[in-house]
Order: C-alpha cells, then structure tokens, then sequence
C-alpha cells in the first residue's frame, strides 16, 4: 500500500471557508485602522506646523530687520496646493512664511520657510478661514477650528482648535461637523 500526501477536497474546503470567515471579519476592521491612522496623521503634521509657526513668531519676531519696517511681523500657516502660495484647500497642503502683512510668501520676507503636502481621502474644513496669523507674542487674532473627516463621517471626525493664545487642542468633533 502506497502512502499518499494531501490534502482532500474536503479539508481545502474547509480551510477556504475558514480564510473567508476571518477575512471578512478582519479587513473592515482594518481599513478603519488605515483610515484612523491617516487622519491622525494629518491632525497631528497640522499640530506640528502650527506649533512650528507659532515657535518661530515668538523666537525671532523681535527684529523688524527682515520685515517691512511699517508692518507687525507675524509668522503665518495657510492652505496650499502648490506649496508656494496660499490658495487651495487645506487637505491639498499648508504652508508656514513670515508675513509683512500683506499674506503671501514673498523672497524678501524669507520666502515659504516649510510646505507641508496634503492628504487625500480627508476633507479638512477650517471654519472658513484661509489662514492663522501668530503674532510675536504668539497669539492669534481669531480662534480657528479645523475638522477632519473622512468616508465615515461624523462618528470618526477629529477636531483641531487653537485658541487665542495659539495652542492647537485635538479632541473627538461634535456631531454635525461632517455633514451627518
């Protein structure tokens, strides 16, 4: 008698309802992880240029040197989709620049001092403001909200606050805030 070595039809059946069972089980559970981690990613390199900003507005705000001298220096954060300009919505890209007052990046200010790129499959809404101005004290002058949503909607959103004294605040968003 010969041994034969296998697997029957049977067993690989079996072992294939199995694999369906565990896939369907565990491939919802984790694209929500991949979706969880992208957008923590984003709320968190937001965190990362406003805290950024805010450092350089406090640490070498002092001198009017490099600024129009008629104009407060502020060091600026504003939604870019070229990385070189401040137009685009917020989830195609940032960017940080010393401002003179006039709101654009420009050579003599010291140009874009870091470009930040965007994360698709988020929306990122900021209240309808295009940009957060820190003064050298390191304040804003208007609060901002920001919210991050994605495909699933109010129950995953993120919020991102910075209040007057330019400190950003990342909590769970209210309902409502993606739209449903």
């Amino acid at each position: 008698m010969v041994n034969q070595r296998g697997v029957t039809l049977a067993e690989l059946l079996i072992v294939m309802a199995i694999l369906a069972i565990l896939a369907g089980v565990g491939l919802p559970a984790l694209r929500d992880l991949v979706l969880s981690n992208r957008q923590a990613a984003a709320v968190n390199e937001l965190i990362t240029a406003l805290q950024m900003a805010r450092n350089h507005a406090v640490t070498r705000g002092e001198g009017r040197d490099v600024y129009n001298a008629g104009a407060d220096p502020t060091v600026v954060v504003c939604a870019s989709d070229d990385g070189q300009t401040c137009d685009g919505a917020w989830q195609d890209g940032w960017i940080i620049f010393r401002d003179d007052g006039d709101g654009t990046p420009e050579a003599t200010d010291g140009g874009v001092l870091r470009a930040f790129e965007g994360h698709g499959g988020l929306t990122i809404g900021a209240d309808g403001a295009t940009l957060v101005r820190f003064r050298r004290d390191g304040r804003i002058d208007t609060p901002t909200d920001f919210s991050f949503c994605d495909s699933r909607g109010d129950s995953y959103a993120r919020q991102l606050t910075i209040d007057f004294t330019g400190r950003p605040n990342a909590q769970k968003a209210p309902a409502g805030t993606c739209g449903g």
